[in-house]
């Protein structure tokens, strides 16, 4: 029998409930390698896909959900944990941001793009001084992102005979969501992140590549485990994702 969650909060909308591709996860992975991340607390796990995504990844991940009785707005801290990222309930986006920024850990939220219209939202994570600033960044997909809604299945897009997206369907997503987040020192307050060069440095990353910042430009280089110099790991990013055996570039 599972334990009857306790909560103050309660979920008002049928987006409450929206399941994360992982498409979306892949637009944090680099930033939570790059602060030497490798526990990560998902609060709202639901179905479980961001946090096997971030496994597939090669974090380590603790899973927590109202669901099974542990409510992130009361829940201690799991020990060792060294960020938050999940796909909170949008209508609780305020209590979720404003007990990340209490936990003192880097996170990473995903929420609609209007999230930060709401006053009760930038009360609990804007700064208090007479002129308020935010206290967080923002990854921003290029393209929405496609939800697994209940009673609906994933959200998909219109696409003509050349696989060209043309419109949305009936079923596709209506709304955009940014990751809102904090502790990762973004280059800048908004950053886009394109899926297709995601999948790119994922692809590097499979192969033994580490990323370095050379003012604006990722770079990629070898790391210690990795069969490649640094210009054919360029080549293989550059080439795209769908290159899964290098010798198909020539390299």
């Amino acid at each position: 029998m599972k334990p009857k969650p306790q909560s103050n909060y309660k979920p008002n909308s049928i987006r409450d409930d929206c399941q994360t591709p992982p498409e979306a996860v892949a637009s944090v992975v680099y930033f939570l390698r790059k602060a030497g991340i490798s526990l990560v607390w998902e609060p709202c796990t639901g179905e479980g896909l961001i946090a096997q995504a971030l496994r597939e990844a090669g974090l380590d991940v603790v899973e927590t959900d109202l669901q099974t009785g542990q409510d992130f707005e009361t829940c201690e801290k799991p020990v060792g944990v060294e960020a938050i990222v999940t796909n909170p309930p949008f209508s609780a986006a305020a209590m979720f941001a404003g007990r990340c920024k209490s936990h003192g850990l880097p996170w990473a939220l995903l929420l609609k793009d209007d999230a930060a219209s709401a006053s009760r939202f930038r009360a609990a994570c804007w700064s208090q001084e007479i002129i308020r600033h935010p206290t967080y960044q923002k990854i921003i997909p290029s393209r929405r992102i496609s939800f697994k809604m209940p009673k609906k299945g994933w959200f998909t897009h219109k696409k003509d005979k050349k696989k060209r997206i043309i419109g949305i369907s009936n079923n596709a997503a209506q709304f955009h969501t940014y990751w809102y987040c904090a502790g990762f020192n973004l280059p800048y307050s908004e950053i886009e992140t394109n899926y297709e060069q995601v999948k790119r440095l994922e692809l590097a990353v499979s192969l033994g590549a580490v990323f370095v910042y050379d003012d604006d430009f990722i770079r990629a280089v070898p790391g210690p485990d990795c069969s490649f110099d640094e210009r054919q790991l360029n080549k293989i990013i550059d080439l795209g994702s769908a290159i899964i055996n290098p010798k198909i570039a020539g390299i």
